[in-house]
């Protein structure tokens, strides 16, 4: 096997890693009244509440089905086992005041890998699909976008109220037209410290963007390593 085969192989395994729902999380009705908006108990010293919007609860069975489905494969061998759990669709990460930044929003990549296997396109353009839908959520969210020098405080956009979630409801409608359920909103609310950072790559894999690049290189310019 060629090493460009084994690195894309590689690539759509990261592309399809589902990611967990978050068992901590629970729903929320449409229209209550969220945590951010209302006279919120104040964090403990040094502390502050961070807030994390998780859209949709998918069965990951449901979601391997359709991925057999388009590549017309056995939905299960005799030694594998059945997949268990729930996955989501995208996550949002809020501060006390309920205002995202340009790097708190989250878009499963396998999303856009069964739209691309749907589409019979190449899943060369995942990463181009996550920048896009990063592009798009500033805009949603109206999050001036802009490269930070060090120490400078990242821009924050809009308060985010019910109509802010709908759009985003609305918005993975039209990725994910293959799935049985209506698209469910669940909250983690977290005290943490004030010094912390949200943990920005809980959804897609780290290795997305480097995969893409190394299957795409030509071999005149592979290192020595690897070819």
């Amino acid at each position: 096997m060629k090493q460009q085969d084994i690195l894309k192989f590689w690539r759509d395994i990261e592309i399809f890693d589902l990611p967990d729902l978050n068992n901590d999380a629970s729903l929320i009705e449409f229209n209550e009244t969220l945590p951010w908006l209302n006279e919120a108990v104040p964090a403990k010293k040094n502390y502050k509440w961070r807030y994390t919007l998780v859209f949709g609860k998918i069965e990951k069975k449901q979601i391997l089905d359709h991925l057999n489905a388009l590549l017309e494969t056995d939905s299960k061998n005799d030694w594998e086992e059945s997949v268990q759990g729930f996955s989501c669709l995208s996550a949002l990460i809020l501060n006390e005041e309920g205002r995202p930044e340009q790097d708190n929003y989250f878009i499963a990549s396998y999303i856009f890998g069964i739209s691309l296997l749907e589409n019979k396109e190449k899943l060369s353009t995942v990463s181009l699909n996550l920048e896009d839908a990063r592009e798009d959520f500033l805009e949603r969210f109206n999050i001036p976008e802009i490269i930070l020098e060090k120490d400078e405080e990242s821009p924050k956009g809009d308060v985010v109220y019910w109509e802010h979630i709908k759009r985003e409801i609305v918005y993975l409608n039209e990725l994910s037209k293959w799935k049985n359920e209506e698209i469910k909103v669940f909250l983690l609310t977290e005290e943490v410290p004030k010094d912390s950072e949200p943990n920005s790559g809980f959804l897609n894999s780290f290795y997305l963007d480097d995969l893409n690049f190394l299957t795409c290189l030509e071999k005149k310019n592979q290192s020595t390593a690897l070819q």
